[in-house]
């Protein structure tokens, strides 16, 4: 059994969240997402629902570089805390 990990990441170093869980605020609500790539140029990150009506659906938002992000290891992890 392996042990499940918690990072936080300042997302100036936003690439290495890519394929990573990570939980959202979107419509005023957290939703558990997969990161699927980063625009460090546009500051912008496309990823995938993993739960609600819009499970399965990619899509696309803006980051600030100061921010820091929750990053965990497992889909579960990620669904606990949303």
């Amino acid at each position: 059994m392996s042990k499940t990990e918690i990072r936080e990441i300042k997302m100036v170093d936003a690439e290495k969240c890519v394929g990573c869980f990570v939980v959202l605020w979107r419509n005023e609500t957290k939703q558990p997402c997969k990161i699927l790539s980063v625009d460090k140029f546009k500051q912008r990150v496309k990823y995938e629902l993993l739960a609600g009506p819009d499970k399965g659906k990619v899509f696309s938002g803006r980051y600030s570089p100061d921010q820091t992000i929750k990053v965990y290891d497992s889909a579960i992890l990620a669904l606990c805390d949303a």
